[in-house]
Order: C-alpha cells, then sequence, then structure tokens
C-alpha cells in the first residue's frame, strides 16, 4: 500500500512540473510582454553545444536591448521544461536574461533565424475531396510545406524588425 501511495504522489508532483504553453493569439503583444521581462534581446550565432546539449555557446551578432556587445561569446543553458530548446547551431533571436549565462525565457518566442518552422505548428493536411481522392500523391502538399515555410520565414524577420522598433 505504501508503494503505491508512493507512486501515486510521484505521478501527481510530475505533472505539476509538466509544461503547457499558452497558444500566442497577438504575437505583437506577445513580443512585447516579453521584450519587457528580458534583460537581454539579440540576435546571436549558436556556435557550439556540450556533450550533453545542456549548454551552447554563442556569439552576439546585434544586440537589441541589454548590456551585451557585438562579437562577444556567452554561455547559454538549455534549461527548464518549458522550451524554446536550442538545438541547432547558425542564427537565432533570442529574448531572455543573460548574468553568468543566458536563458531563453520559458514558453518564450526565441527561435532559430534558419530554420523558423521548426517552431511553429505544422501545416494543415491537404483537403481530402472525391475531386482529389489520392492527395498524399499530390504535389499540392509540397506546395503547402514550401509556402508553410516561407511564411514561417517571413515572420521571424517581421519578428526581428519589431523587437528593434521597441527599443
Amino acid at each position: 500500500m505504501k508503494v503505491l501511495l508512493s507512486l501515486l504522489l510521484l505521478s501527481q508532483s510530475l505533472c505539476l512540473l509538466a509544461c503547457d504553453c499558452i497558444p500566442i493569439k497577438n504575437r505583437e503583444k506577445a513580443l512585447s510582454r516579453e521584450y519587457s521581462i528580458s534583460n537581454a534581446v539579440f540576435i546571436g550565432e549558436v556556435l557550439s553545444f556540450s556533450a550533453d546539449s545542456s549548454s551552447f555557446e554563442i556569439r552576439v551578432v546585434e544586440v537589441i536591448k541589454g548590456d551585451l556587445s557585438k562579437g562577444q561569446i556567452i554561455k547559454g543553458i538549455n534549461e527548464g521544461l518549458c522550451g524554446p530548446y536550442v538545438s541547432e547551431s547558425g542564427a537565432w533571436i533570442f529574448l531572455g536574461n543573460y548574468a553568468q549565462h543566458f536563458k531563453a525565457n520559458d514558453c518564450g518566442l526565441s527561435l532559430s533565424l534558419n530554420k523558423p518552422w521548426n517552431f511553429l505548428p505544422p501545416p494543415p493536411p491537404p483537403e481530402f475531396s472525391a475531386e482529389n481522392p489520392n492527395w498524399e500523391d499530390s504535389n499540392n502538399k509540397f506546395d503547402q510545406i514550401r509556402e508553410w515555410k516561407s511564411k514561417a520565414k517571413k515572420e521571424a524577420e517581421e519578428q526581428v524588425n519589431y523587437l528593434k522598433s521597441l527599443d
């Protein structure tokens, strides 16, 4: 009985640690809010990762907000349950807090500028209809994916421009 009760309590406490990020309804409002709670907002290039990917090295490319310098190399950490999880090298827009290391805001809007579509929900599947019963074979789905990726790139550029306008 004690073992069962212990397992029940453990499972409940793990559920309390889980993260549930609220979907963004108004991107500009969310960006403004995140900008205001961040002490560091910048474009950076992720250079390398620790062996377990729990930390990474960033070269600051452009400072939008904060006490960082262009060209400065800082350590970032992947900590917490609520992402974003930095997992790819290349250019990123970072929003978060920097003291001895950088940590992106939980449920935040930091994202890869090279592959921003990795941080968006996937596009909806193509419509199934009597005229197109074999939609899996359709080139339309590839057009939708290209359009979705193009839209994600455009939104990432708009996000950077909007954050620069807040400064």
